[in-house]
């Protein structure tokens, strides 16, 4: 099983704005747990202006960086959209 530490910096907002980019970053790692390889941990810093983006954003966002950095080789096939 992979791990992912998340860090959000003062620089993101107050705690409330920083609980919820964290909530929706684990959101989206969750997402993208079929992808991840069990064998890799993931450090994943918040910067500014990821207040604003939509979670669907967020995912996209990590998918495209773990693609730069040779962590994950694919994309998956479809999108599981959960309620």
């Amino acid at each position: 099983m992979f791990r992912a530490g998340i860090s959000v910096s003062k620089k993101i907002g107050n705690a409330v704005i920083r609980n919820r980019v964290k909530r929706l970053i684990r959101e989206a790692v969750r997402r993208l747990e079929g992808v991840i390889p069990p064998d890799v941990d993931l450090v994943i810093i918040a910067r500014p202006g990821v207040e604003a983006m939509t979670l669907d954003a967020i995912e996209q966002s990590l998918l495209h960086v773990m693609k730069r950095a040779k962590v994950i080789r694919h994309t998956p096939v479809h999108n599981q959209k959960r309620g």
